[in-house]
Formats: C-alpha cells, sequence, structure tokens
C-alpha cells in the first residue's frame, strides 16, 4: 500500500511540474504542449487525486489548493474550446470537494458552488473574512488555540463561525462545542444553521462518512436547537448553545467554545458593572468548561462598543501576556509569537487608504454617507473596530468649530508645521496648512499633506503646497530630518521664492502629552472643515478623520496620532507663539 501511495504521488507531482513548466515557458511556442493534451493531463489529475486523497487527505489537499486549482483556473481562461472549458469547470469543482475533507475555504467553496453569486456569502466577502477563515481552519486543526474576532455588523463573521463548527464535526465527529450569545434566539438559531449544514447534500459529498440520510434514526441520537448529539460522540452532547446566563457548570467543550456578541447594543457595552461580569465569567466559567487536561479553544467574535467592554478586556488580556505581530498575508490579522492566539480586526474603510475593505458588501461612498449620518463614537467603535468613549474622542466634530465651504484666503498668507517621516508605509507626513480668520488670532486649517510617504520623495510637492498657499513661517519638527529646511530653502531660493522663512523645531516631549496641554487651545482657536466637506480619499479627508477619532481615553487605541500631534504643535509654534521672534512680515500675493 505505501508503494502505491508513494507512486501516484510521484505521479502527481511530475504531472504538475510539466504542466507548470509549460505555463513559464509561454514565449517558446515551440515546445509548448497542445492544448488537448494540456486537458488530457487534468483530467487524469483529477483521477489521481480521487485515488491519493484515500491515503493521505491533508497532503492531497495541499497539493490541490496550490497547484492543481491554478492550473485549472488558467486553462479554463485560454483554451477556446467550450466542451473542455466545462470539463476544466468540472474538476475544479471536484478539486475543492476534495481539498476541502482537509480545508474550510474549500470545503465552503464547494458547499456555495451552485448558488448564484448573488446568494453566495462567501465569495463576495473574501476579502475581509479570509484571514478569518484561515485561523478558524488552523483552530479546527488543534494548530491554534484562540481566534478573536471584530468585524462591522452584518459582515457574517458569525455565520463563518459556524461553517467552521460544521467543517470541524466533518474533520472530528466525536468532539463537542459550547456556543454562548447574549440572545437566545440568536444562539440557538446558530445551532440549527450547522445542523442543517451537516445535513446539507454539499455536507455529505464532502464527508461521506456524515452523509446524512433522514430514514437514519441513529445519526443524532438527540436534536434539539439547544442541545444535540451525533452518535459517535464521547460527550454528553456534541453540541450545546446556551445564553450567557445559563448555568453551563455541568457542559463540557471538546472541540471549541465560541462566545458571541454579549451585548444587546451599545449602551450595555458601556455599563462597566457588566463588563466586569462577563470578563470574570469568562476567566472563572465559561473557558473552564472546556475538557479538563486540554488547552481551551476559543473563539471570540463580535463588534467593537467601547474601550472597556468585553472583547477590549480579553484583549488587553492577551496582550499583557504575548507580543503580537500583524501577519503578511493577512494584513488585519496579528498573530502572537507562539502562533497560537490570533487578533483579527477588520474595519469598513481601510486605516490607510479610506476605501472600503469590501465593495462587493458596500461601497466607499455608501460608508462615507453612513460615517456623517452617526456620531463618531459609534462610527469607530461599530464600523472601524477602534473602541473609545464618547468621552475621549477629545476632537470629535460637535467638540471642532468648523466651516462648511472652502475658505477664500483673504489675508494673503498661511503658516503651516511639517512632521516628517523616514521611510514610507508606517507613519504619516503631516503638513497641516493654517491661515488667519478674523481678529482674535484664530485660525483655519485649509490645506495639508498627509501621506504614508517618505519625505525625501516629497519635496517638489511641499514647494507646490508652499507657493500655492503663500505659507511665510514653516516650523519643521527635525527629530526625524535635519536636512529637509536645507533643501526646501535650495528649492525655494531656485524658483525665487525669498517670502517663507523656515524654521526647524526640536522636542523631546511625547506625543500624548503634547496633544493633552493644547487640546483645549486647538479646539478654541482652530476651525477645521466640516464632516462632509472632504471624502476619506483625499489627504484632508484622511488627515480629519484620523484628527477627530483620536482617543484619549483610558485603554484607548490609536492607529495614528500624527494628525492631532501636527495641530498640537502648530499651536505651539504659531497661536503660543514659541516661534513669535521669527515670524516675518505677512505680504500679499504679487499675482
Amino acid at each position: 500500500m505505501k508503494n502505491k501511495k508513494e507512486e501516484i504521488l510521484k505521479t502527481i507531482n511530475g504531472i504538475i511540474y510539466t504542466l507548470d513548466y509549460n505555463i513559464r515557458i509561454e514565449k517558446r511556442q515551440s515546445k509548448k504542449i497542445p492544448i488537448e493534451q494540456q486537458h488530457e493531463l487534468v483530467t487524469y489529475l483529477n483521477q489521481l487525486f480521487e485515488e491519493y486523497c484515500e491515503y493521505d487527505v491533508a497532503e492531497c489537499s495541499k497539493l490541490i489548493r496550490h497547484k492543481y486549482i491554478k492550473i485549472l483556473v488558467l486553462l479554463s481562461k485560454i483554451d477556446k474550446d467550450q466542451n473542455r472549458v466545462q470539463d476544466y469547470i468540472y474538476f475544479l469543482k471536484n478539486a475543492h470537494r476534495i481539498a476541502g475533507k482537509d480545508n474550510l475555504e474549500n470545503f465552503i467553496i464547494y458547499y456555495e458552488w451552485d448558488l448564484p453569486y448573488k446568494d453566495k456569502f462567501y465569495e463576495p466577502r473574501m476579502s475581509i473574512l479570509r484571514g478569518y477563515c484561515y485561523y478558524l481552519n488552523e483552530l479546527v486543526h488543534k494548530r491554534v488555540e484562540m481566534v478573536i474576532a471584530n468585524l462591522p455588523s452584518g459582515t457574517g463573521k458569525t455565520y463563518l463561525e459556524k461553517l467552521g463548527e460544521a467543517f470541524g464535526f466533518g474533520i472530528d465527529d466525536t468532539e463537542t462545542v459550547l456556543s454562548l450569545c447574549s440572545n437566545d434566539t440568536v444562539v440557538q438559531g446558530g445551532s440549527r444553521t450547522v445542523i442543517n449544514i451537516l445535513k446539507s447534500k454539499e455536507f455529505g459529498e464532502v464527508f461521506p462518512k456524515l452523509k446524512y440520510n433522514k430514514e437514519d434514526r441513529e445519526y443524532f441520537e438527540k436534536e434539539t436547537s439547544g442541545e444535540w448529539k451525533l452518535k459517535n460522540c464521547r460527550l454528553g452532547a456534541s453540541y450545546y448553545a446556551d445564553t450567557v446566563n445559563s448555568n453551563v457548570v455541568g457542559e463540557r467543550a471538546s472541540k471549541l467554545i465560541h462566545i458571541d456578541d454579549l451585548y444587546a447594543d451599545y449602551s450595555e457595552a458601556l455599563d462597566e458593572n457588566l463588563n466586569i461580569k462577563f470578563y470574570n465569567k469568562y476567566v472563572t466559567l465559561w473557558r473552564k468548561r472546556f475538557v479538563q487536561g486540554q488547552t481551551p479553544r476559543i473563539v471570540i467574535t463580535g463588534t467593537m462598543w467601547s474601550p472597556t467592554d468585553f472583547m477590549v478586556k480579553i484583549i488587553e488580556l492577551l496582550t499583557k501576556e504575548n507580543k503580537f505581530e500583524y501577519d503578511t498575508k493577512f494584513p488585519f490579522c496579528r498573530v502572537s509569537e507562539d502562533g497560537k492566539k490570533v487578533i483579527i480586526q477588520v474595519p469598513a474603510m481601510d486605516y490607510k487608504t479610506g476605501q472600503s475593505t469590501c465593495p462587493e458588501l458596500w461601497s466607499t461612498e455608501d460608508l462615507e454617507k453612513e460615517r456623517l449620518s452617526m456620531d463618531d463614537y459609534l462610527w469607530q467603535c461599530n464600523f472601524q473596530q477602534i473602541p473609545c468613549s464618547p468621552q475621549g474622542l477629545q476632537f470629535s466634530y460637535p467638540n471642532l468649530k468648523t466651516y462648511s465651504e472652502m475658505l477664500v484666503n483673504n489675508a494673503g498668507y498661511c503658516k503651516g508645521h511639517i512632521d516628517g517621516t523616514r521611510t514610507s508605509g508606517n507613519d504619516f507626513f503631516a503638513f497641516p496648512i493654517f491661515q488667519p480668520v478674523g481678529d482674535d488670532n484664530d485660525w483655519a486649517l485649509v490645506d495639508c499633506m498627509y501621506t504614508q510617504t517618505a519625505t525625501t520623495e516629497l519635496y517638489d510637492e511641499i514647494v507646490d503646497k508652499i507657493v500655492q498657499n503663500h505659507v511665510v513661517n514653516l516650523a519643521i519638527e527635525s527629530n526625524v530630518d535635519n536636512g529637509l529646511k536645507d533643501e526646501l530653502d535650495k528649492r525655494l531660493a531656485k524658483i525665487g521664492i525669498s517670502w517663507c522663512e523656515i524654521e526647524n523645531v526640536y522636542s523631546t516631549e511625547k506625543k500624548s502629552v503634547r496633544i493633552e496641554r493644547n487640546k483645549g487651545i486647538a479646539k478654541r482657536k482652530i476651525y477645521f472643515p466640516a464632516k462632509n466637506l472632504y471624502a476619506m480619499v483625499t489627504q484632508m479627508g484622511k488627515f480629519m478623520n484620523d484628527f477627530t477619532s483620536y482617543n484619549s481615553g483610558s485603554g484607548a487605541r490609536n492607529n495614528h496620532d500624527d494628525a492631532p500631534d501636527a495641530v498640537c504643535s502648530f499651536v505651539d509654534e504659531f497661536i503660543e507663539n514659541s516661534l513669535a521672534s521669527n515670524d516675518v512680515i505677512p505680504i500679499y500675493r504679487p499675482f
């Protein structure tokens, strides 16, 4: 039998190598295998994978995912014969079925294969759910111990987890799930969802040993939405569906514990007593419901509601005990150093680009409208997964003086502050530009540069902004780059500009301290563009989003504080007049 297995694997690898090499020599047409022969080879592969999965499901699934599916997709695009194209599509569906015996994503794709696109769950959401799906698969295979998934409402975070539970029973039907939620209807509905997946034709085709037959009275020893048991289960039930107020002391999980949406709405998440109650129940009761002697496997899903809610407390506990790094393949996933714990926080609008993270669900324009229609606090928590309290958002729009139409520079001059960047891709290069308004030393933010680009790549754009806005005084924070002032002086002199005085400033003060010290003055003395004046995709829109979402509350997490820091540095330098002795006399544009 071992020789047979090795023989099949050797043949599979040989055919895949031949087809893969054939793709890579595309320009040397004389050596290419005719398309008819390529079709014969993938037809043979379809047969071989059927045989090989009987010997090694995991390795078979891996070969299909990484090699065979890619070849089939390519051939279906380049082959002009429609009969062969239909064969490739059939082989592709079958490939997902076989790979789905060991991989959750392939299982879901096969499970939904025959549905029209508009009715599919996973494919339209793949851009935001793929990392979550990957780590649920790792948890089923016991390579991961804990997955925390924060996603906006309506993204299907609970349903994906239920698909994962059903898949997990296909892998091992002897284990038990404990599912907890604040709402009895929701948690029992999730239980019924898993039952329906197990009973489906597609599930039985992937996992024939668990193929459901309504005549089989022993498939379920017990079947209710709150509790059910498969015949091979080793514990009292395969599935317990309980509310968070249920007495779960007598119940044990051996597959996983799922804790989902503990709050009915945001007001509950602001109740610190309730948050502490949930956290204490998790520590003393819920996670201890896993079978003794085994490390608990836990999935926690929900939406951020406040900086002290249950999920935030669990994340704080994890980050104290573990060092996390962002997954290079899945941008919204953080993984502990040992690879056992995963924190997933997916925003509706990408933190860097301001674009929708899932255009198939909601367009950037729709999200802009949503953002404008609600409190900044709710937007940041529910949609952006940035926990904050209403009190912590010191620069939220209701706290600011704003203008609703583009301002004319009647004063004829502006001043600005630059906080530069060494490299691209992490911190923001921030260059807010302000013009005076009124007679009370008030200012208005009228333009800005705000980009994750290295300062050295922005010289021309900086000069253009100085000229366009007639910036007569410019302060450059020189903790990062001492050479920017000299470079700008040289470039401005080259085009005959002598009216812009540039000053290097240095600071050893922490950003958070400077922001806290100057926040009141910024709100009293500066006018900012109104909430609907700039789209998030613009640099000003992104600047204002990061400025208004800055959270100074307890336990606050700010992805970027460059915008509020640049504003508060301007307060120091030009409103509080630390650079007053260097002010030039403003002149009006001569053109």
